[in-house]
């Protein structure tokens, strides 16, 4: 674990790794927002993080400058945090771990998680991801999934998670699934669909879904009241705006027909399968950005 910085060591009970990647993986923010709901909601703390220095391209993915209350400048760098959590069963702890895409040594960065996670205990691993795709705000949320556990495929299939059969391009989730499996860790994958005439803006719908069915798979408990209402709000100003285009709300009319007329869920396109319809996204987009609902703060 040569670029883990273990602040502490904690003693956990079979805790089960739920992990999180900014970057290509996290659509809109969700996949990352959900972990730090979950991290806010239960005051996980903080016990290890990675040094960026080997695997990034500061260049790319720069530090960023900020004012402390002293009006001293400070750099934040991209940052990888583990937090834990005692869970109240008894039985059972969790790891939370939000981190960003990589620029470099991939397989290095993946062995460092998995070795610091073997090490405290963890056996089942989950990883929450959002893509881009051919979906629509006014149906239920679309997710997909894999896993090389067969329980947990079949607990996926009763929770109406679509089997995943992607084949193309991967992220640092794909990557870290793949160092799972040549660990022995159990491992799945949850990815939840977001609307692509909707690309960046925070979605507490999708948010919500993935923690619903986070909290379903692994039987924890977590408060959604609060994240429904935003949903519900969030809803409310897209249809707001969707009202106002023509173009838009015709391919919403026509998205909800085809849905209705299929018999089982299946995967959803993703965004390099078809047009993206930048002027629509541009409009929809400013018109959110003017009542942006703000996501929870980094911790």
């Amino acid at each position: 674990m040569e670029h883990v910085r273990l602040i502490e060591r904690p003693d956990l009970r079979s805790p089960i790794l739920v992990a999180a990647f900014a970057g290509w993986n996290d659509a809109a923010s969700c996949a990352t927002t959900a972990v730090r709901l979950l991290i806010e909601q239960w005051h996980a703390r903080k016990f290890a993080d990675i040094d960026p220095e080997e695997f990034y391209d500061f260049s790319v993915n720069r530090p960023r400058v900020r004012l402390d209350e002293q009006l001293n400048r400070r750099l934040d760098w991209p940052a990888n945090d583990f937090y834990f959590h005692r869970g109240t069963d008894r039985s059972q702890d969790f790891v939370l771990f939000v981190g960003q895409e990589p620029s470099l040594r991939w397989r290095t960065f993946t062995s460092g998680i998995s070795q610091l996670a073997q090490d405290i205990g963890v056996k089942h691993v989950v990883l929450a991801g959002a893509l881009i795709a051919d979906v629509i705000h006014t149906l239920p949320v679309n997710l997909s999934g894999s896993s090389n556990d067969p329980d947990m495929r079949e607990r996926m299939g009763k929770l109406n998670i679509t089997f995943s059969r992607y084949e193309g391009p991967t992220g640092i989730v794909g990557a870290m699934l793949d160092r799972c499996v040549q660990d022995g860790l159990k491992a799945i994958s949850v990815w939840a669909a977001v609307p692509h005439y909707i690309p960046t803006t925070p979605n507490p719908k999708i948010v919500a879904s993935l923690l619903r069915h986070l909290r379903d798979i692994l039987n924890f408990d977590f408060e959604l009241s609060e994240l429904d209402a935003a949903a519900r709000s969030f809803e409310e100003q897209v249809n707001d705006a969707v009202s106002s285009n023509e173009q838009l709300r015709d391919y919403i009319a026509e998205r909800e027909r085809k849905e209705r007329s299929e018999t089982a869920p299946s995967e959803p396109a993703r965004i390099d399968d078809f047009p993206s319809g930048e002027t629509v996204v541009r409009s929809l987009e400013e018109f959110l950005r003017q009542n942006r609902l703000r996501p929870p703060e980094e911790h």
